[in-house]
């Protein structure tokens, strides 16, 4: 099976809104593959304004688009996305 891959950089050490617009654009995109994945690192360092665009598409996302997030503190992601996800922990 085909998979189409988006990750998601900091900038200036915060995940912004920018980037979720980039994920918004990458979800609405044709695919011919039928699994896409969206990862975002250091998720905890979302902003406020990226998370409340991002609850939408988390809530109801297109049919085999995945998203991964990771972050070394669960604790500090926000509730909204984390009561969104299902939480599975490495040690």
């Amino acid at each position: 099976a085909d998979v189409y891959l988006h990750e998601v950089e900091l900038q200036n050490d915060k995940i912004k809104i920018e980037a979720v617009r980039d994920i918004l654009q990458f979800a609405s995109l044709k695919s011919w593959v039928a699994h896409r994945f969206v990862i975002l690192n250091s998720v905890e360092k979302i902003t406020a304004q990226a998370a409340n665009a991002l609850l939408k598409i988390l809530e109801e996302p297109p049919e085999g688009l995945h998203f991964v997030f990771l972050t070394a503190n669960l604790s500090r992601v926000l509730p909204t996305i984390r009561s969104r996800c299902q939480v599975v922990g490495f040690s």
